[in-house]
């Protein structure tokens, strides 16, 4: 997991001086050394460093190591967790003395000093598996970013100017989560946690890209800028632990399952594959040879045995070897797995007829007949299997002879490789391509020949699905001024410049019909000839599917009911709101408008018309709010109101607010009248009364979180029910 451990810094920090600007003996330096008990601060849930949420549950590699330091260098302590970026504000207010876990930077060495290294860790991008739209760091821009609040991958985001971009989130597990929903594209983290943190949670929809990232993490344990002597002692307790055995117990304990082994070439085993195939018959004749002909058994043949049944047992492929007869002199532990046995020892002396893939073992003796006999391999051919659990599956074998020192084919070795999804791609590839065609033959898709961007030829589809005939499309009338605008709204200069560097250009296009309606395209085109300027264009009309993804979109974002934003649509502006506050330092308001007297009406009317009221109130909350603003239903009778870019002064913005919300207040206080479906083409008539309690929080910048703002105008919406109802109160 990329975890490099800085055993000899601490071996030699032992003897080495503290890096400090302060002077010993000063205020800041004494501040801490006086008190009685030091606050040490340790991240919530960030595994395998800090683990727990709650003081009293604290744990983790650098928790167990701040504990053998402080014991080394009889220090007495109290442990408290919080959020990292909670943690780092306290420390910077002077209400932490030591930090467990900081990253250094050189933003952060002018408010602290750090100890040597304990870990360094790397950083890595995380997405959902199959999104392949991240190749490289680079293409990180423009995507919507999770970061840790505070995290220095946050801080790394930042300098890289994707800041616009970022999605803060308080702990890695929140993070996750977010990403799993599908709202956002990736991820920045220390590999290790994330790691380790997805195992925890179970999900297995996200993995980390194995691609570079450019920041690493050197985790220290930090005290405030001048602590000298602190910082002295803290050191001396690391250099112990490393001295008695503490530190290396510790450091397995807590990362010995991550470590990742070194590439070597057995990782390109399942790649060179005939390499392998003869590299393995060596090594399947000394083992035979190990069976048969003990004599031989010399203790280096003994040590180059035991190698080789390493290599094997641990090959990334299934493999196998039998006799002449087709019955199994031995194979690896993965191949045992197949088999439905749990050692490969379980294997030896049967033969196919007796394994799960029974219903194939006439097909895979015939194979192996066939090797023996003509002493030539047999190599990548296709093959089915039965598992253990009755699932067939699809192979790809080689099987090569397997001969004595005299040159006799006495067995076979085979190796395979499970490709049954490969070959549940190439299915769903074929049957792509079976509707591709059925298409061209059923005459749905527009193909059109353009010379110099006017259409010179064109088939039956591509006149109907632009509604001209052959003759407009064609011959001198493609000079005619609104046949030229058709070809060049669909064949612009993006598309010309991509085509004559010789690419093939993709997109989904409006488009005009002669009938003046608009339609969507999926247009392709590719150079014919580049020193003609012919084309080919290929047009297939998706209207009704982007029809069909606005509406999905729009159920998405949407409250069926009202129209009016849904919750999840109102975080997505309500962090663009935030994000715009930090850009102009303008305020803005969130209200949470509950309604006083809406359950009456649905006990003694139904909820028909509970719900001619609630589109009621979305019609008067339209009416009161400027253009930019926000209205959104949260569900039940539970209305919120966002208003951006306020005032940059405090108590202009405040008033401003308070006039609108009191429009809100009033226009929802005035009678309904709703006109109720009684029976088919009946109706009466209800009159009703229904006020608003309404809460405002007003805020700037990223100075609370998101949900912070909601639950702070919640609260105050319940001091407004509190207060007699129909009321307006600001949180305070």
């Amino acid at each position: 997991m990329h975890v490099v451990v800085l055993s000899f810094l601490l071996s030699l920090f032992s003897v080495a001086a503290p890096a400090s600007n302060a002077v010993p003996g000063t205020t800041s330096q004494a501040t801490a050394l006086n008190k009685d008990t030091l606050v040490v601060g340790s991240e919530q849930d960030y595994p395998p460093f800090a683990t727990g949420m709650t003081d009293a549950t604290a744990g983790g590699f650098t928790v167990d190591l701040w504990k053998a330091v402080a014991a080394e260098a009889q220090l007495d302590y109290t442990i408290r967790v919080l959020p990292f970026h909670q943690l780092l504000q306290e420390f910077k207010d002077g209400k932490i003395d030591v930090l467990l876990n900081l990253a250094q930077s050189e933003q952060r060495h002018r408010f602290a000093d750090f100890t040597v290294p304990h870990v360094i860790v790397h950083g890595a991008i995380f997405v959902r598996r199959g999104n392949n739209t991240i190749h490289n760091e680079d293409d990180l821009s423009g995507k919507s970013l999770i970061v840790l609040r505070a995290d220095l991958g946050h801080d790394y985001a930042v300098s890289k100017g994707w800041a616009n971009n970022l999605v803060l989130v308080d702990t890695s597990v929140e993070g996750f989560k977010l990403l799993a929903s599908g709202k956002h594209e990736a991820m920045l983290l220390a590999k290790l946690t994330g790691v380790q943190m997805l195992n925890g949670l179970g999900l297995d929809t996200i993995q980390p890209l194995n691609i570079q990232i450019g920041f690493s993490q050197k985790f220290t344990f930090a005290v405030a800028e001048g602590q000298a002597e602190l910082l002295g002692q803290i050191n001396e307790g690391l250099a112990l632990t490393k001295s008695n055995g503490t530190y290396d117990a510790l450091y397995e304990k807590w990362f010995g399952a991550y470590e990742e082994r070194t590439i070597s070439w057995l990782d390109v085993l399942l790649y060179l594959t005939p390499v392998v195939a003869i590299f393995l018959l060596l090594a399947g004749y000394f083992y035979y040879r190990h069976q048969v002909e003990r004599e031989l058994a010399s203790t280096a043949l003994a040590e180059s045995q035991k190698l080789l049944s390493s290599i094997i047992d641990t090959a990334p492929i299934r493999i196998f070897w039998k006799d002449r007869h087709s019955n199994y002199l031995g194979c690896n532990t993965i191949f045992a797995k197949d088999a439905g046995a749990e050692y490969p020892n379980e294997v030896i002396g049967k033969d196919d007829f007796q394994m799960v893939w029974a219903a194939q073992a006439a097909q895979y003796r015939e194979d192996d007949r066939e090797v023996i006999e003509s002493a030539q391999p047999k190599l990548f051919y296709e093959e089915k299997q039965t598992t253990p659990t009755g699932n067939v599956i699809w192979l790809r074998t080689s099987k090569v002879p397997l001969k004595n020192g005299s040159g006799e084919t006495i067995g076979i070795l085979g190796m395979y490789k499970d490709i049954t999804e490969e070959k549940h791609a190439q299915e769903q590839l074929l049957i792509l391509l079976r509707e591709q065609k059925a298409m061209l033959e059923n005459d749905l898709v527009g193909i059109a020949r353009v010379q110099d961007r006017i259409i010179t030829w064109a088939n039956p589809a591509f006149e109907r699905m632009l509604g001209y005939d052959l003759g407009e499309l064609t011959g001198t009338s493609t000079r005619r001024n609104y046949v030229s605008d058709v070809s060049y709204n669909a064949l612009g200069d993006a598309a010309y410049q991509t085509l004559k560097q010789g690419g093939i250009y993709r997109a989904q296009l409006e488009q005009l019909r002669k009938d003046g309606q608009i339609i969507w395209v999926d247009a392709s085109g590719a150079m014919l000839d580049f020193e003609t300027d012919q084309s080919l264009w290929i047009f297939i009309e998706i209207t009704q599917q982007k029809l069909a993804e606005e509406q999905i979109k729009h159920f998405a974002f949407y409250d069926a009911l009202t129209q009016l934003p849904n919750r999840r649509l109102l975080n997505d502006r309500l962090a663009q709101s935030m994000s715009a506050s930090k850009r102009s330092g303008s305020y803005v308001a969130l209200m949470y408008i509950d309604l006083d007297n809406f359950k009456p009406l649905n006990d003694m009317h139904g909820h028909t018309a509970g719900d001619l009221l609630l589109v009621e109130v979305a019609t008067r909350l339209r009416s009161c709010v400027r253009e930019m603003d926000t209205v959104s239903r949260l569900g039940g009778d539970e209305f919120v109101v966002m208003l951006s870019e306020l005032d940059t002064n405090k108590t202009k913005s405040k008033d401003e607010a308070s006039g609108i919300a009191e429009k809100i207040r009033s226009a929802l206080s005035e009678p309904y009248t709703l006109k109720v479906s009684h029976e088919v083409g009946q109706y009466f008539t209800v009159e009703h009364i229904c006020t608003a309690s309404i809460g405002v929080v007003l805020f700037i910048d990223h100075e609370i979180s998101q949900v912070d703002v909601l639950n702070r105008a919640d609260e105050a919406m319940y001091q407004a029910k509190e207060a007699g109802r129909n009321q307006i109160r600001f949180y305070e």
